[in-house]
């Protein structure tokens, strides 16, 4: 996929080519990503926290997150939630939950991800 970059991050300009590693826009280095100044570099799955950090606003409380339940190993599986219905659960709830934005391309993680 164009703007792909590893596992973990992609370009959401769409400028990433990964099949040589540059970048259609270039930066004042040369051809590569500029991971580190760029507006388009971002996590494929952010946390809330990364969220804020990368795009520079509060999560808006009608953003879909996607929350894994893992408290039974036999069961674990992602659940499809708007972020306010997220923060209203008990804080004992929230545990063993990890919650990312579902604001990418990218769908949900794999069951073993972790941020």
């Amino acid at each position: 996929m164009l703007g792909e970059i590893d596992n973990n991050f992609y370009c959401a300009l769409d400028s990433y080519d990964k099949k040589d590693g540059k970048c259609v826009y270039g930066t004042a280095m040369g051809d590569h990503c500029a991971k580190n100044s760029c507006d388009g570099y971002h996590c494929k799955h952010p946390t809330p926290e990364q969220f804020i950090e990368e795009y520079r606003r509060e999560v808006p409380d009608d953003m879909p997150v996607w929350v894994l339940y893992d408290y039974d190993p036999q069961n674990t599986r992602w659940e499809l939630l708007e972020y306010w219905r997220y923060k209203l659960m008990d804080e004992d709830k929230k545990i063993n939950k990890i919650v990312v934005i579902a604001c990418t391309p990218f769908g949900k993680p794999d069951k073993d991800w972790r941020p």
